[in-house]
């Protein structure tokens, strides 16, 4: 029985398939494993600043307070995020040293500021991925969305466009992608 053989071609398109379905498979399932943790807390707190008609002012956090539209004014109080960098930047410093970046960078609230690369839905998740406006590393910053208002931005926006997105930085996933959870647009 004669053997057929495949030519280079083949094998190099085969080898391109697996890899890229390997890496949106992983990808995916790290997105959606980052996305299943607990939410920090500490960044976003809305509270009501009631005035009484004798003019004190007291603030509740606004589950508690009763609203009437002449007494109330809300206000919210987003705490700064720990880390403010480019995606340029934080692609760098993955790519120079990955355990040195973790230490710096992982689980923090992070405002990331770069240019959008590509616009997906993988598995039911939303990202937007920021380039590291370097065509000598791959490495780009996946930033996954989950609350609807920001999704709803992201039809109105395109590749190439510059954006500032505040999120939880979860570290790299398979040295192709930084990880970048429960994000939002400033």
């Amino acid at each position: 029985m004669e053997k057929k053989k495949l030519s280079g071609a083949w094998i190099a398109i085969i080898v391109c398939a697996c890899l890229l379905f390997g890496c949106c498979i992983f990808g995916g399932i790290a997105v959606w494993l980052s996305g299943n943790k607990t939410k920090d807390t500490t960044t976003t707190t809305k509270t009501t600043t009631i005035t009484s008609k004798a003019g004190e002012t007291t603030k509740q956090p606004a589950a508690v307070a009763t609203e009437t539209a002449a007494e109330t004014t809300a206000e919210t109080t987003i705490a700064a995020p720990d880390i403010v960098i480019t995606a340029k930047d934080l692609v760098k410093a993955y790519d120079d040293n990955e355990v040195a970046a973790d230490k710096l960078y992982k689980n923090k609230s992070a405002e990331i500021t770069g240019t959008i690369y590509d616009i997906s839905v993988v598995l039911g998740v939303t990202s937007v991925t920021l380039s590291s406006d370097d065509d000598s590393i791959w490495t780009t910053v996946n930033c996954a969305f989950k609350d609807k208002n920001e999704i709803d931005k992201i039809a109105d926006m395109s590749k190439g466009d510059t954006v500032t997105i505040l999120g939880t930085i979860k570290g790299s996933t398979l040295g192709i992608s930084i990880e970048v959870s429960d994000c939002s647009f400033k």
